[in-house]
This record gives C-alpha cells, sequence and structure tokens, in this order.
C-alpha cells in the first residue's frame, strides 16, 4: 500500500511540476517587456509548444539555458518578437515530428535557427514576416530550417 501511495504521489509531484512551468510560461507572455529577453521568450514560447507538440507524439528541443541566455535583449517591441518565435515555433512543428532551436553565435545581432531534424521545409506566412520586418526582425527561410535575426 505504501509503495503504491508513494508512486503516486511521485506522478502526482511531476503533474504539478509541468503544470507550473506551463503557468509560468503562460503569465510570462502576458506580460509586456520592455526591452525583450529574446532567450527567455524563447523558453516559454518552447515550453507551451512543446506540451502540444509531445501530446501529438512530435519533439521541439532547445539549445541548452546557456546559449539562450546568451542571446540578449532586443528593442524590437516584445509583441513583434513573441509574433515571430510563435508563428515560426508554430510552422515548424505543424510540418515536422522533430524540431530543434538553437541561438546562434553573432555577437552583432541576438539570432536563432529552427530546424527540422526531419529535413522538411517549413513556411512561415509572408504577413507574418512583413509584421516582424516592419518592428527591425528578419525572418529568413531555408530549405529546412528558419533563421531569424533581432535588432540590438
Amino acid at each position: 500500500m505504501a509503495a503504491s501511495l508513494s508512486s503516486f504521489a511521485g506522478a502526482a509531484a511531476e503533474q504539478l511540476e509541468v503544470v507550473i512551468s506551463l503557468t509560468d510560461a503562460l503569465l510570462g507572455l502576458t506580460r509586456k517587456a520592455e526591452p525583450t529577453d529574446v532567450g527567455v521568450e524563447v523558453r516559454r514560447i518552447a515550453i507551451l509548444l512543446g506540451a502540444a507538440a509531445r501530446s501529438d507524439g512530435k519533439q521541439l528541443t532547445l539549445d541548452d539555458a546557456a546559449a539562450l541566455s546568451a542571446l540578449g535583449s532586443t528593442s524590437a517591441p516584445s509583441s513583434a518578437v513573441r509574433l515571430a518565435i510563435c508563428e515560426s515555433l508554430l510552422a515548424a512543428v505543424e510540418t515536422n515530428t522533430n524540431v530543434h532551436c538553437a541561438a546562434v553565435a553573432d555577437p552583432g545581432t541576438p539570432a536563432m535557427r529552427i530546424e527540422s531534424r526531419d529535413g522538411n521545409a517549413m513556411t512561415v506566412g509572408s504577413e507574418i514576416v512583413i509584421a516582424a520586418a516592419d518592428a527591425g526582425i528578419v525572418i529568413r527561410a531555408e530549405p529546412s530550417a528558419v533563421c531569424i535575426s533581432f535588432p540590438r
């Protein structure tokens, strides 16, 4: 009896941790954050989209926290940063089963690369690319990846 109770308590604790993580990510996205920390926004969005992807049998992975933290902040409005990241990750997860998001080492500008590990193409809508460009954010499609550069 004690073993089953312990197992149940452990599973409940794990699920509570997931719920807290999702809630924290969602609440973080509702707050205005200027200047916007690119790595923080990537992690928040990836937590939410990653949970949805896992429920569909897909995988969304990120660089380690240090690499994402090194991206630093951008002068672009937080709503534009979130739109660019979210729409790009969503486009990747919708058409691929295995997606990886990595920080790009560029001292001049925060940048990230969203890569299909399946090798499939992904497309971010032109209206999103244009809206992001209006905020100084560049979204560039590659054969099986999307790169996003943010203004410093």
